[in-house]
């Protein structure tokens, strides 16, 4: 199953370097705000979540318009092209479908945080070298290789922490959260990251396209996360973790409140002596 996902990473980076190639940056943060809409779904079908309440849709929805606002007013939402309009699609396809595998397969794996960080960047490694090679990127790796500093290498090298510092955040984020949490983290990230391009680099913005950001993160912040369907036979183990592999959350109510009960109940399932 990480096979399968790092298949769906990989291909999502290419679905994604081939969309920009036809359309902008902007057009992609269009479609990857609406991402957690589609998760939201796939999460109902696949993993046994509800639906997002009234107010949950409502944040979702207007974390959509918000980046269509912001694309409206400071940037051109540009897809030259029906190829285009293939790769962006298939890069939203990929995303979604790979983010709520990853909830799986924290769910229903015992492969620790650190071990889904190897797995999927040792698995990701060589189909990340064939696409570079596929690509011609190592006509001239060698040359570029005796050409680079010392320095230049230590900038490699710290990206490389960086990196695998970042999967470790997401694996551990992703076990303690629900897919469509998780995607909407990152979207709120995504927004946050322009917002400060914005501010302190040479990004200039309207005031009425920085309004969009930052609407954008507020209602990333009223969205509830769903609980498991009422109709789902899992149950809640001793070790506070539910079947759906979220940890300490003893969901209930239709907004999917965190109960402060987690221990009274892990204790009913215990045997009496």
């Amino acid at each position: 199953m990480y096979s399968l996902y790092c298949v769906l990473f990989v291909g999502s980076v290419y679905a994604s370097m081939q969309a920009l190639q036809g359309s902008n940056m902007e057009t992609q943060i269009v479609f990857r705000s609406a991402s957690p809409i589609a998760v939201s779904i796939l999460e109902y079908i696949f993993l046994e979540r509800e639906l997002p309440g009234r107010g949950s849709g409502l944040a979702l929805a207007g974390i959509l318009a918000s980046a269509l606002a912001y694309v409206a007013t400071d940037s051109e939402f540009a897809v030259n092209g029906f190829a285009a309009y293939t790769w962006i699609s298939l890069y939203f396809v990929l995303i979604c479908v790979s983010m709520t595998l990853g909830k799986h397969l924290m769910a229903t794996t015992k492969v620790s945080v650190w071990g889904s960080v190897l797995l999927t960047n040792g698995l990701s490694l060589p189909l990340l070298a064939l696409l570079s090679w596929a690509r011609g990127e190592f006509d001239h790796f060698l040359e570029a290789a005796v050409e680079t500093t010392p320095h230049q290498w230590g900038i490699v090298l710290a990206g490389c922490v960086a990196g695998t510092m970042i999967g470790w955040a997401g694996w551990f984020c992703r076990d303690l959260v629900s897919a469509t949490s998780y995607t909407l983290i990152g979207v709120a990230n995504k927004m946050l990251t322009v917002l400060l391009g914005v501010v302190f680099l040479d990004k200039h913005a309207s005031s009425s396209g920085i309004g969009s950001l930052c609407m954008c993160i507020v209602f990333s912040t009223q969205y509830k996360q769903s609980p498991l369907r009422k109709t789902s036979k899992r149950e809640v183990s001793a070790d506070g973790k539910d079947d759906d592999g979220s940890a300490h959350k003893c969901l209930s109510g239709e907004d999917g409140d965190l109960e402060s009960s987690c221990d009274k109940m892990s204790e009913k399932q215990r045997p009496t002596p």
